[in-house]
């Protein structure tokens, strides 16, 4: 799964997708980025529970019911779509 904020991928499979769609606050955008990258043939590894990771708990005043409502409907909109590219993030190389 692509969800969680320790998720990392090559540059290159990152530009082929657009990286995060910038329409997305917080919440989903990392699923919407995993969802993309497995539509483009890349899948990822994990490696939960065998990489060391710290987190130090914080508050969460960026989070809004509203927003993660909004944000689920586009995450559903775009997977409905089969995209493997968002037109709302990093542009093509030349």
């Amino acid at each position: 799964s692509w969800r969680g904020g320790n998720s990392s991928a090559f540059a290159e499979h990152l530009h082929r997708v657009g990286g995060f769609d910038e329409r997305f606050t917080y919440g989903f955008e990392d699923a919407d980025l995993g969802h993309r990258l497995q539509a483009s043939g890349i899948h990822g590894r994990s490696v939960r529970y065998t990489a060391p990771v710290f987190h130090l708990d914080h508050a969460r005043p960026y989070v809004r019911t509203d927003q993660l409502a909004a944000n689920r409907a586009l995450y559903q909109e775009n997977r409905a779509r089969g995209l493997s590219r968002t037109l709302h993030g990093l542009q093509p190389s030349e």
